[in-house]
């Protein structure tokens, strides 16, 4: 059973991930979404440069461990902030806030409530990791709709 559950979270922190969040850009594109596909795009950049300025001047392992020989291997490697968890909560916001509806926004608040709780069970980071980076998704997501 146990296996059976692992392999759900493993499934479910893919919603999370870099393939996921570019899927969805994409997607958003060619469906002729381009504020939203936009909105998306400027928000994995700058999730990105958020990430790596962190990391560069704060290390934290993780939970289960991970060994690294280069600087990048190191950046790559470090637990804090959880990127899952920031492109989660953008996810959430952009789509919530861009269709404006109940079922979107539920439909966004469960996936990235998966994600967080996936990022967790898998050990990959800690509850402050994953809080943190939900955070940082959150106040990134409403920064760049201010601006877009």
């Amino acid at each position: 059973m146990q296996e059976v559950i692992d392999k759900i979270w493993k499934e479910t922190t893919h919603f999370g991930s870099l393939w996921f969040y570019s899927f969805l850009v994409a997607l958003m594109f060619i469906l002729g979404e381009k504020i939203l596909s936009f909105q998306l795009l400027v928000g994995f950049v700058l999730s990105y440069l958020i990430i790596v300025c962190i990391r560069v001047v704060y290390y934290k392992e993780r939970p289960n461990k991970q060994t690294y020989k280069r600087f990048i291997e190191k950046i790559y490697v470090s637990s804090f902030p959880s990127l899952h968890s920031i492109r989660g909560a953008m996810l959430f916001i952009f789509f919530s806030l861009y269709y404006n509806t109940l079922l979107v926004s539920l439909l966004f608040l469960i996936l990235s409530l998966t994600i967080f709780a996936s990022r967790y069970f898998l050990k990959k980071h800690y509850v402050s990791d994953i809080v943190a980076g939900a955070i940082i998704g959150f106040l990134l997501s409403y920064g760049i709709i201010l601006i877009i």
